[in-house]
Parts: C-alpha cells; sequence; structure tokens
C-alpha cells in the first residue's frame, strides 16, 4: 500500500517557516513500533539510551566547555537529509524493507499536488528520530576507529541525541566531513570545537557555568504561565537569584491554579513541595491524592462500519486541558 504525507506548514521563528509532514494515523503505530526496535537496538550496541541522552549529552557540553577537549555540532535539517539510497547502501536489506513497509513514499503539497521523496522520513516519522541518532552514531564510531579511539559505552568522550552530536576535538573535523559526504550539513552557527563555549540539547555552557536563558512562547493560558512559573524557579534556585516579585506577578495574572509535586510536567500546574500542596489528601498505604491540569486523551471514531483508515477522525484538540485528580505514591510515581 502507498502511503501518502500530507503537507503543511508552520512558523519556525519571525523569520522561516518550516514544512512539517502529517503521517497516515494507522501507519504511525507501526512506525513507533519499529522506532522502538531501534531504541533497544542504541542501548545494546552503543550504550545510548534516548530516555536519558539528553542530560548526558548537556554534561558532556558542560564538560567539553571546562577541557575544550570534546566538540559539539549541529546539523541543518538532519531528519530531512538522510536519504533512501544512504540506507540501501549501507544498511541490510531486510531492514531497509522493513522501513521502506512503513515509510511514506510521496507527500500531497497544499496545492494538491503529489511528490515522490527521496529521504527516508520527515520528523512527523514515527522512526526518524532513533533512526538518525543510528546513522550518526555509526558516523562517530567509524572515525573514532580511524583514529584509534575508543568509543566509550557510559559516553564518557562521546554522545548523540538526534542531531546534537558531540565528539572528540581531534575527530570533529572528520566527523564534519564524513557527514558531508553522507549528504548532511554542519551547521557552522550552532557548532563549537574552539573557544570556551559549547551547547548541546538545550544546555549553554560557558567555562563550564550554565548561562542558558529563560525561553518562554507563551503566558496567555494558566498552563503556559504554569510551564514559565515553574521554569523561572528552576532557573533562580540553579542560579541562586531569588526574583519572588516576577513569580508572584505571573500567579496574580493565573486565575485559579494547581499546585503539584515535583514529578508532574510543568503544564500540569504550580510545582511546590509537598506540605504546600493546597488540593492533597492522603489516601493510606502511601498514597496521595491532588489535582492538576493534564491534556484531554485523544479519541479516535470510525465512520464507517468497514473501519477504513481513510475515514478516521479525531475528536479531542491537542491542546485541550482539563482538571483531574490524580494520585502520587511516596516514590514520586503517578496514575
Amino acid at each position: 500500500m502507498l502511503m501518502v504525507l500530507e503537507s503543511l506548514s508552520v512558523c519556525k521563528n519571525t523569520l522561516y517557516i518550516r514544512s512539517i509532514c502529517t503521517e497516515p494515523t494507522v501507519n504511525m503505530w507501526f512506525q513507533l513500533g519499529l522506532g522502538n526496535y531501534l531504541r533497544i537496538g542504541l542501548k545494546k550496541t552503543f550504550g545510548i539510551d534516548l530516555e536519558n541522552q539528553q542530560q548526558k549529552n548537556r554534561d558532556l557540553a558542560r564538560l567539553g566547555s571546562e577541557t575544550g577537549d570534546l566538540a559539539t555540532l549541529d546539523l541543518e535539517s538532519a531528519s530531512d537529509s538522510i536519504s533512501l539510497g544512504l540506507l540501501r547502501r549501507f544498511f541490510p536489506r531486510s531492514f531497509v524493507s522493513m522501513v521502506e513497509l512503513y515509510r511514506s513514499a510521496q507527500v500531497e503539497l497544499p496545492d494538491g499536488n503529489i511528490e515522490e521523496l527521496h529521504m527516508v522520513s520527515g520528523m512527523g516519522n514515527g522512526f526518524t528520530f532513533p533512526l538518525q541518532t543510528l546513522v550518526f552514531c555509526c558516523v562517530v564510531k567509524a572515525c573514532y576507529t580511524w583514529h584509534g579511539i575508543p568509543c566509550r559505552r557510559n559516553g564518557g568522550n562521546w554522545g548523540v541525541f538526534g542531531d546534537d552530536i558531540i565528539v572528540e576535538k581531534a575527530t570533529s573535523r572528520d566527523v564534519a566531513r564524513l557527514l558531508s559526504l553522507l549528504g548532511c550539513t554542519v551547521n557552522t552557527t550552532k557548532s563549537f570545537v574552539e573557544g570556551p563555549f559549547r551547547e548541546s540539547c538545550g544546555g549553554d555552557y560557558h567555562l563550564g557555568v550554565d548561562v542558558r536563558g529563560v525561553y518562554l512562547k507563551s503566558l496567555r493560558t494558566p498552563q503556559s504561565l504554569a510551564i514559565a512559573i515553574n521554569t523561572l524557579n528552576r532557573w533562580s534556585a540553579r542560579h541562586g537569584i531569588p526574583i519572588p516579585r516576577t513569580v508572584q506577578t505571573l500567579l496574580c495574572h493565573m486565575g485559579p491554579y494547581h499546585t503539584v509535586p515535583y514529578c508532574e510536567s510543568d503544564d500540569a500546574g504550580v510545582k511546590v513541595p509537598r506540605r504546600f500542596h493546597r488540593s492533597r489528601r492522603r489516601m493510606g498505604h502511601g498514597f496521595t491524592q491532588y489535582n492538576a491540569w493534564v491534556v484531554s486523551t485523544l479519541k479516535l471514531v470510525f465512520t464507517n462500519e468497514d473501519c477504513d483508515s481513510s475515514t478516521m477522525q479525531t475528536t479531542a484538540k491537542r491542546d485541550l486541558f482539563v482538571s483531574c485528580s490524580r494520585i502520587r505514591t511516596k516514590s514520586g510515581n503517578r496514575s
């Protein structure tokens, strides 16, 4: 069955528009399954655990800004740069066949035209991120082998998380050249080899000091205000700079809000120590009940008896938040 993507455009920033694609809903389930398979392979083969690799990359970036021995590389449009020909040339045929089975081979443009895709997949695909991580891990491994440098499984001298790559400074030129030969472009404005500054996975470090600012996308909803307050509180605690008036001003504009434990997401409510929870209720056996904002569950409705995937319709909006009660154990797990 030939899968066709739907192309859309969103604002990347005030200057650029980014093209994104929407995958067929049912096909996405199989893509996510293949993505989980790749995640397991990354952990077994390279010691890369995508669940916590982001923090490891930040730690390596901080170390690189202190010692200057590590370089951080960032790529431009990395997911769009991995071609199907690259996979056919270097990966096993059985694996490539599975990728071709679940990828979308064509894209429908806003004007209705259908175009053939030569890239493996875009960021809307369920296995794109682990696949590009795998490809770039292989690139780093090849360059380290050429230089006679061991790739430590604990990630002590390298790290890959998507297109955020950290390598030893001595191999950075060869890694960049090999990436270029494979069709990728190194973003020179966001890659750092010399000097005391390094950046990776949202962490900015200068001589080992975190100099990352606070970036807020919106202050229009109670959830966005909760994100702002939680982010500013973490920044304040990290740098030792109290900002009570700023936080109080944001609280005044929230209206009624929930107080939640630190294990919750930033948009669930204002994170506070357990003893300050407003709606906290002990239930015995180590369980505590509290209120929080959560994103409404996505529901699927089939509109005909044949359950054709092309007629599926979603009935919940992505940004729809509802208030509900959650239960937390002493260990921090929630349900």
